[in-house]
């Protein structure tokens, strides 16, 4: 019955402790807001230097993706639209290609495939961002610039726009 399930339910959030906020949910909130903030400004100063390095390094490549400036969490748009009509046509050309049939936009299979970088592709925020990605750099610098060299060579690599499928990337 739907009653024996509820009281099954509760017995087990009990005896995980999920009842009610426990010891352990105290000591954390004290240590997040006594030591937290520290910890906060030195996050904001990594993700703020790692954004720079990402314009930076797409401006120093001469690359056709550009980042927006972002001013929010660990998240930046890129501006694809340069390459934007090169990739559509590439994708419908070669669905072969892209696993998955129609599962998410252009961009984000695009870049899936051909540069082994996962992105939000810009139409989960309506038709107007089509152009663009959404594109998470709240990781290691390193990873994040590795990510953006595959993405800018992938977007250059010529008229028929795609990297060769290379299984090493």
């Amino acid at each position: 019955s739907d009653q024996g399930k509820k009281e099954r339910f509760r017995r087990n959030e009990r005896a995980c402790r999920l009842d009610e906020p426990s010891l352990v949910i105290g000591e954390l909130a004290e240590a997040v807001y006594r030591d937290g903030l520290e910890y906060n400004r030195e996050l904001c100063s990594y993700l703020a230097g790692t954004l720079e390095a990402m314009v930076s390094l797409l401006e120093d490549l001469g690359s056709p993706l550009h980042i927006v400036q972002s001013h929010a969490s660990f998240v930046a748009f890129i501006d694809c639209s340069a390459i934007y009509g090169k990739a559509r046509d590439y994708v419908e050309r070669h669905p072969e290609e892209f696993p998955g049939g129609e599962g998410g936009g252009i961009l984000s299979r695009f870049f899936g495939a051909k540069a082994a970088v996962c992105v939000n592709d810009g139409t989960w925020f309506g038709g107007m961002w089509k152009e663009f990605v959404r594109f998470n750099y709240g990781t290691s610098r390193k990873s994040v610039l590795e990510a953006l060299k595959r993405m800018d060579r992938a977007a250059r690599s010529g008229s028929n726009v795609g990297m060769s499928r290379d299984t090493s990337r």
